[in-house]
């Protein structure tokens, strides 16, 4: 069995070649208001995606390199900049949390749902999410 060593000296000369491939390339991240309990079978309509100038879909998102968590599993991060609402006239809004769909928007790779609901009622406020997703799922 690799040791935590020989797993980061592979995903370090993976990375660059794997990402490139990787299903997450072009994927965005997406707040919903919905209050549901994500799982397996979780679709987008699911989700209730706000659309809600600055709460809509982040498309610029870059991906960390694969790195190892505490767990020992290997996981991507997103780094996506916060989500600041910019129109009061779509506000207010509830953010249950956050998923990442893929690029046609279409497929939930990964769902994250909030311990405690959000409320956004006012344009500059907003919320900031730190995606992270099991690595090769």
């Amino acid at each position: 069995m690799p040791t935590v060593t020989q797993n980061l000296l592979v995903n370090d000369m993976m990375s660059s070649l794997i990402l490139a491939t990787h299903k997450l390339n072009g994927s965005k991240i997406v707040l919903f208001s919905s209050n549901i309990t994500p799982g397996k079978t979780t679709v987008v309509g699911d989700l209730g995606v706000i659309t809600a100038a600055g709460l809509d879909a982040k498309t610029a998102v870059t991906w960390s390199d694969p790195f190892i968590g505490d767990d020992g599993n290997t996981y991507v991060m997103a780094s996506i900049g916060p989500f600041i609402a910019t129109d009061a006239d779509d506000l207010p809004v509830t953010v249950n949390g956050w998923a990442c769909l893929d690029t046609a928007g279409t497929g939930c790779l990964a769902v994250e749902k909030f311990d405690a609901p959000r409320a956004i009622s006012n344009e500059g406020e907003g919320v900031e999410v730190n995606p992270i997703i099991p690595y090769g799922s």
